[in-house]
């Protein structure tokens, strides 16, 4: 379990590999906190290599939602598991999201 960050241009690309939950979903918030911290406000979430996700994960992705807007930016999520997609249904986190399939496609619908 781990998270990485790239940035395509202006835009973070977090990459979460594993179970997102614990110590993933920390090392997820202190990255993008980082990225805030240095002006960042744009994020891609990769959920590709993700297995599960619990309300840690869930709170993760949440306060960064929150943190992104107050910053008058985005998050969208991208290559989401079917099991995630349920629990985002579940939890009626589904709409707060944009999801998309490729990468690429959530890069350039930030222009």
């Amino acid at each position: 379990m781990s998270v990485s960050v790239t940035h395509e241009g202006s835009i973070c690309v977090l990459r979460v590999n594993g179970d997102f939950v614990g110590d993933s979903a920390s090392q997820f918030r202190e990255l993008a906190a980082r990225t805030i911290a240095d002006d960042g406000r744009d994020f891609v979430i990769d959920l590709s290599e993700a297995a599960t996700i619990n309300s840690e994960g869930l709170e993760a992705l949440t306060w960064l939602r929150r943190e992104s807007e107050d910053q008058l930016g985005m998050v969208k999520l991208c290559h989401v598991p079917d099991t995630i997609k349920q629990i985002l249904f579940i939890t009626r986190l589904s709409t707060q999201f944009e999801q998309v399939d490729l990468i690429e496609h959530a890069l350039t619908s930030f222009s």
